[in-house]
């Protein structure tokens, strides 16, 4: 996510290809709208051609799994 306006309803999301593309609240999953801040945030996207260019729809944010850390075993 570049960026999302909770006010307006809209933001861009920029692409692995480096291409932005807008999106609205609608072309969210349920759910994956985002609050607050959200720059630099992954989500997952389906591109759709319009009249007016490309647009995002069933956006949803890609959770990422926290993998900790492995401990040594102590050597008895």
């Amino acid at each position: 996510m570049l960026f999302f306006n909770a006010e307006k309803d809209y933001g861009f999301i920029r692409t692995a290809d480096d291409e932005r593309i807008a999106v609205n609240r609608a072309g969210f999953a349920p759910g994956h709208a985002p609050e607050g801040r959200c720059a630099g945030l992954a989500v997952e996207l389906t591109p759709v051609e319009t009249a007016e260019g490309r647009i995002a729809t069933e956006v949803s944010v890609i959770v990422e799994k926290n993998v900790g850390r492995a401990r040594r075993r102590s050597s008895r």
